[in-house]
């Protein structure tokens, strides 16, 4: 159920379906849920955040939504879709933004858009790109989200997609000691990019009430994105004595995957400072595109997955050139591990 929850896409009906199925009734959801949230507090109550409760949260009501329906007729992807849709069109009504100036706005991004993300920050993203008037000007939003209590703070990016954007940003928010949680990117075929990423401090905190930190982070991605020459490569922060005794050696696995027509990358390291803009600079040197990546952090290992394309915006599909990939980040990684270890 953790690993479900941190990995997959628990807004994909797909993923509910084979998780309910696998659980097979009530009772054991209930107990697999009173079991896991147990057991990970019990062995290190460190990893357990209200971040990775709330992904927990979502995966059981959504299992349970779905085993009170029934499994024998699953919901389809494009009823979600549909339904996601039409809640954000009767919000955006009451901020006085029409369907004909919505839909240009989204013209043709992904369904994921509309399954991943909640229907009053759609409605917020869309009514702000439609007020934003300078096309070249990236937009930045920031806000802390959470139902009772702020569980993460929420940092949506629309921009004329650039090559560099994933790793700028990503460098950016190093350098300003955030950790992202989740990283949700999509780009249209004109090129802009509707990116949302889930951020926390350096002690596992949303920052949203701090004004002159959210500020900062507004203008430095924003200055970061016209101009990305201009970012530094992030300094690396300082390797706690815990995460430096572990020696685990990195692992990395590429599968194509038929349904999102991409390259799926798991990568498996011990977590470090930095790790995303590393992995972000390794897809811009070899033309990769990144169009979603699921950040998982479970204790001192992180076990990554990315979904890929070439330059071509195709599944990667040499062996040769695959291998050299997965060679690169296993081999970089693990140097700037046995660095941070050794003082080497």
């Amino acid at each position: 159920m953790s690993t479900v929850s941190q990995r997959e896409d628990t807004s994909d009906p797909d993923v509910i379906y084979r998780f309910a199925s696998l659980v097979g009734d009530l009772m054991h959801l209930e107990h697999l849920y009173l079991l896991t949230v147990a057991d990970i507090n019990a062995t290190n109550p460190r990893l357990w955040t209200d971040w990775k409760g709330s992904l927990m949260h979502n995966l059981y009501f959504e299992t349970k939504r779905a085993l009170q329906n029934g499994l024998g007729s699953p919901e389809q992807r494009s009823t979600w879709v549909t339904s996601a849709k039409r809640a954000v069109l009767e919000r955006l009504e009451g901020m006085n933004v029409t369907q004909s100036e919505a839909k240009e706005v989204w013209h043709d991004v992904d369904d994921e858009f509309f399954l991943r993300e909640r229907a009053s920050d759609i409605a917020a993203f869309t009514a702000a790109i439609i007020a934003n008037k300078d096309p070249d000007e990236p937009l930045v939003l920031l806000r802390d989200v959470g139902v009772e209590i702020p569980i993460a703070t929420q940092i949506f990016v629309y921009a004329r997609d650039r090559e560099q954007i994933f790793s700028v940003i990503a460098a950016i928010l190093e350098q300003l000691q955030l950790t992202i949680q989740d990283a949700r990117l999509q780009t249209n075929s004109h090129n802009q990019a509707f990116d949302v990423f889930y951020v926390l401090d350096d002690e596992d905190r949303p920052v949203g009430q701090n004004t002159e930190l959210c500020e900062k982070i507004i203008k430095a991605l924003k200055k970061g994105i016209k101009n990305p020459k201009s970012v530094n490569p992030p300094i690396r922060r300082r390797t706690s004595r815990q995460l430096k005794q572990l020696t685990m050696k990195t692992t990395t696995s590429l599968q194509n995957d038929p349904d999102t027509n991409t390259t799926v990358l798991e990568v498996i390291t011990p977590d470090r400072p930095g790790l995303l803009a590393h992995l972000g600079r390794i897809f811009l040197r070899y033309e990769l595109n990144l169009y979603n990546a699921k950040i998982a952090t479970l204790g001192e290992r992180v076990e990554d997955v990315f979904y890929l394309t070439d330059r071509n915006h195709l599944p990667l599909t040499d062996p040769d050139f695959n291998l050299i990939i997965q060679q690169t980040i296993c081999e970089e990684l693990d140097q700037r591990n046995r660095e941070e270890t050794y003082g080497a």
